[in-house]
């Protein structure tokens, strides 16, 4: 789980509270919550119970997060955020049966108090496979032709089957320190929205990608 969640039990009882509506509106914290092990959520199916699961960190060289569908990662727009160049760790909200609810990279360790939707706030999945990288790596990708390009997908594709087929950090060659984050999302394909967890003050706290509370959950368990 995130650093700074077991420290924060008051707080996070009362968010937990005060996203307990019928209908799950979003951004709620909610969004920070369900980074933590047996997490459970109603839906229409039933109950969903999660699992926070620590993918390493996401060498970020440019400062710029590119968020997107894995064979989409050469046109992948970043988001408008700006990193110092740093690596930045990785949580996974996942369900086991169904793949990664919501993922997190982490700026800062706080706790958010308030939420912002990302530029831009909707990217779409059509292989069921989302990938978290920097923005200049996908430039590299871009570059990319026949062969190559083909030989990428299928060395993440092939580490996300070695990893209980849900998730990988994958490296990006010999000589780099870029990598990818690579995971199936729940529910396959869609458009997933993304917000950016803020402390008090303004600072940027964290980025998180929901692939289930908006379009599947009613309220947390």
């Amino acid at each position: 789980m995130p650093s700074g969640v077991s420290v924060m039990i008051e707080l996070i009882a009362y968010r937990q509270v005060a996203c307990n509506d019928i209908a799950m509106q979003l951004p709620n914290h909610c969004l920070w919550n369900a980074f933590r092990d047996g997490c459970a959520f109603d839906t229409q199916s039933g109950s969903v119970v999660l699992r926070c699961v620590d993918a390493g960190a996401l060498a970020m060289r440019s400062g710029r997060i590119a968020a997107c569908d894995l064979v989409d990662l050469a046109s992948a727009e970043p988001f408008s955020i700006e990193l110092p160049s740093d690596h930045y760790p990785v949580f996974l909200s996942i369900s086991s049966n169904d793949g990664v609810a919501l993922s997190m990279i982490q700026f800062e360790d706080k706790v958010p108090t308030h939420w912002l939707a990302t530029r831009p706030s909707l990217f779409s999945v059509d292989s069921s496979i989302t990938c978290l990288t920097d923005a200049s790596l996908a430039r590299k990708v871009k570059r990319f032709t026949g062969a190559r390009s083909e030989s990428l997908l299928k060395s993440v594709e092939d580490a996300i089957v070695g990893n209980d087929d849900i998730w990988a950090n994958v490296p990006f060659g010999t000589g780099s320190d870029l990598n990818l984050i690579a995971f199936r999302t729940f529910g396959g394909d869609g458009t997933f929205a993304s917000y950016l967890g803020c402390s008090e003050s303004g600072r940027h706290v964290c980025l998180v990608t929901d692939y289930f509370l908006g379009d599947c959950a009613i309220a947390p368990i």
